[in-house]
């Protein structure tokens, strides 16, 4: 850790404005050597949009960011202790900057060390193209020494064809798809400090061997996000911003994000972080808070007299003595958000009409899955009767999603299973539109391959004939019906909103909209909470509970978050023994 603790970045009155919409004014925010940053706010504030710009990324901005960051040559190695660097040195720095003003600085400025910052050579992403069109040697850019790691799995599948939603669970398309530790081999390549042996994939503490055999697109969720922070790793990047790493992981696994993080830090590499106030690692010793188009900077001292979050103790103590808190479902949010009077079970009433005429929504039986020797799902039993209300449970990589897609009809393996559906035996008949209509359905792969280019209303209004995406005229009580459910849910701005312009909280709420719009006899919700932030998690849960306040209604919800469970779930199913147990409020 430098003693010097040197500015990094500087940014300097900047104005972001992204799909006419002003997210930031007037940013100016300073990054030194010894500081480790964590960016908080609501959805959609900025906060994602920010972290791109700083990586390097070209966007339409006013004002400027300077980067100071030393050129660094270093061999990092991978085992299953620890991650660590050896042979570092650090180089004259070089100085990079976006924007449209910059003073000048001579390029013997440019190489002396003890130049004040303020009388630096601004190079604009203009003259550095234009410098590579004139020279061999291309410039230095941002992005080559800043990982960002957004953790949108969709990255992990660029490159290959006619990837979809289903395809995991098709076996027999997996010929042309690499296997985890195959596509890291690919990675790695042309990475000179690399190669496969010292890069050390063994990976204990990530990946099992068995793991690393799978095939790509069979990773879960939360799989998913603990590869993108290795691959970020093999760049040796002097700065690594992570964009919610926390979210879809179980307990077990976000300690051992904890551990990693205290790891890079440790062997000098910088690290801004992008999560929720609660989630803040304790090393954390800076926060930008992000709202109403203004960050402002706090030290962590600051942040915490100023009651923005409980310290880890402190919700430590209140998990343990506020049981009533936590059988009202409230989340611990310093904002309190109350639902206005719209009754989102009177909106719909009519869309369930005679959908609800069933005993079992679900019956499994001696359930068996696997993907040749990989067994995913053994001996699964497990009776849902309507009315119930259900919370999956499992570590990472249990089998929760391929449990889920057995129920919602996207398994090709459920017609050789002991499964029946609403009571109806599976593959007697019934089509997967049969299956479909009585289910709203919400999950991360479903954000990941829904369509771009579907406007927010659009998206909402295709969960009424389950398709992805809207490819019919939509009457004016089904675009009443869906107006009202944004107005419920706090999203009516996003309306004419393209899905890819929204943010991922954004985008899960557009999404959760579309599972409650034809109010379904059976809602199951995996992972709804990923990406919201307090408020939002706390308006969610308080209307999933409203909803299964009819009598009938059916749920079945996955969390990694307790605190996230709803007041109406009173049984857990816990993968991957299938153990079922009430769940103690």
């Amino acid at each position: 850790m430098s003693e010097r603790n040197s500015i990094i970045i500087q940014c300097s009155g900047l104005q972001v404005n992204a799909y006419q919409k002003e997210l930031i004014s007037d940013l100016n925010w300073e990054i030194r050597e010894n500081d480790f940053w964590a960016i908080s706010g609501p959805n959609g504030c900025g906060k994602t949009v920010l972290s791109t710009l700083i990586s390097g990324k070209r966007m339409q901005v006013k004002g400027m960011i300077h980067y100071f960051f030393p050129e660094t040559t270093s061999d990092l190695s991978v085992n299953s202790d620890k991650i660590h660097a050896v042979q570092s040195r650090f180089h004259k720095p070089y100085h990079i900057s976006t924007g449209s003003m910059e003073p000048f600085r001579t390029n013997d400025e440019m190489n002396d060390l003890t130049a004040p910052i303020t009388a630096y050579r601004s190079v604009t992403w203009p003259d550095t193209l234009a410098t590579a069109k004139s020279s061999s040697i291309r410039p230095a850019r941002p992005s080559d020494h800043v990982a960002e790691v957004s953790f949108d799995a969709s990255a992990l599948f660029r490159g290959f064809h006619e990837m979809y939603y289903q395809r995991r669970y098709n076996q027999s398309e997996e010929a042309d798809l690499p296997t985890i530790e195959e596509f890291i081999q690919l990675k790695l390549k042309g990475y000179e400090p690399f190669n496969f042996k010292t890069f050390n994939l063994k990976l204990n503490q990530f990946f099992s061997r068995e793991l690393l055999k799978r095939k790509i697109n069979q990773l879960s969720n939360g799989e998913s996000k603990k590869l993108l922070i290795i691959l970020s790793l093999i760049k040796n990047p002097y700065l690594i911003i992570l964009d919610q790493p926390f979210t879809g992981l179980d307990e077990e696994n976000r300690d051992l994000i904890y551990s990693l993080l205290a790891e890079i830090r440790n062997q000098g590499i910088k690290i801004i972080i992008i999560c929720r106030p609660e989630e803040m690692p304790d090393s954390v010793t800076h926060i930008l808070e992000i709202e109403a188009c203004k960050g402002q900077s706090y030290s962590l001292n600051e942040y915490q007299n100023k009651q923005l979050f409980p310290s880890k103790k402190q919700q430590e103590l209140e998990k343990t003595s506020s049981p009533k808190q936590q059988e009202s479902g409230k989340i611990n949010s310093p904002l309190q958000i109350h639902p206005d009077s719209v009754n989102l079970t009177t909106l719909n009433s009519g869309y369930s009409t005679g959908l609800a005429d069933f005993t079992l929504a679900v019956a499994m039986k001696n359930i068996h899955i696997a993907y040749g020797t990989v067994k995913i799902l053994e001996d699964i039993n497990w009776d849902i009767r309507k009315g119930e209300r259900w919370v999956l449970t499992g570590p990472n990589g249990s089998g929760k999603s391929t449990l889920l897609s057995l129920i919602y009809g996207d398994h090709p393996q459920a017609y050789a299973q002991n499964l029946v559906l609403f009571d109806r035996k599976r593959g007697s008949g019934e089509s997967i539109w049969d299956i479909k209509k009585k289910i709203g359905f919400l999950s991360p792969e479903m954000q990941i391959f829904f369509p771009r280019d579907q406007s927010t209303l659009k998206t909402i209004l295709s969960g009424l004939s389950d398709t992805m995406g809207l490819f019919r005229k939509a009457s004016y009580e089904e675009i009443d019906l869906a107006e009202n459910l944004m107005h419920r849910l706090a999203i009516t701005s996003l309306s004419e909103i393209l899905f890819h312009q929204l943010s991922t909280g954004e985008q899960r709420l557009v999404l959760l909209a579309r599972s409650l719009i034809k109010n379904p006899p059976l809602l199951i919700l995996d992972e709804p909470c990923q990406g919201l932030d307090d408020n939002h998690r706390y308006q969610f849960i308080k209307l999933v509970d409203e909803i299964c306040s009819e009598a009938d209604k059916t749920l079945i919800y996955v969390s990694h978050y307790r605190e996230d469970f709803p007041a109406c779930a009173r049984l857990e199913f816990s993968l991957p023994e299938g153990k079922i147990k009430e769940i103690s409020r």
